[in-house]
């Protein structure tokens, strides 16, 4: 609801509504981010974490190593993987809650200096 409430462009900086948004500070973020910068942003948010998808896959393909490869492989995987679930619970794509997904926080844009922080360690160690 919130996602198609800020339309194509949004309806600007705390302009929006994200209090009715249940966990808009954590895991519902990305339906903060699309309230409040509209679709367009959050297609972006999604494109900058395919880049990074494509960006670990190659930095893993061209690792000295087998195990620098898996190392990179493994953190690349990681980070998408709860970018995925976080953003298709969003929109709905798949239920987020009542299952094993609710400790699960979305990399680089959910609330929380221990997942930052954990992330910024991940990508420094696929690098």
């Amino acid at each position: 609801m919130a996602i198609a409430s800020g339309g194509l462009w949004g309806l600007g900086l705390t302009k929006g509504l994200p209090k009715s948004i249940p966990a808009y500070n954590t895991d519902y973020i990305f339906a903060v981010i699309c309230e409040e910068f509209g679709i367009v942003f959050g297609i972006a948010v999604i494109a900058l974490y395919l880049v990074f998808i494509i960006r670990g896959a190659l930095i893993a393909l061209n690792a000295r190593s087998r195990y620098l490869m898996l190392v990179a492989f493994g953190c690349t995987v990681l980070i998408t993987l709860q970018s995925f679930i976080i953003i298709a619970g969003v929109i709905k794509l798949i239920p987020l809650t009542g299952n094993h997904w609710d400790a699960i926080g979305a990399a680089a844009i959910s609330a929380g200096q221990i997942n930052v922080s954990a992330h910024v360690v991940l990508i420094a160690v696929a690098a």
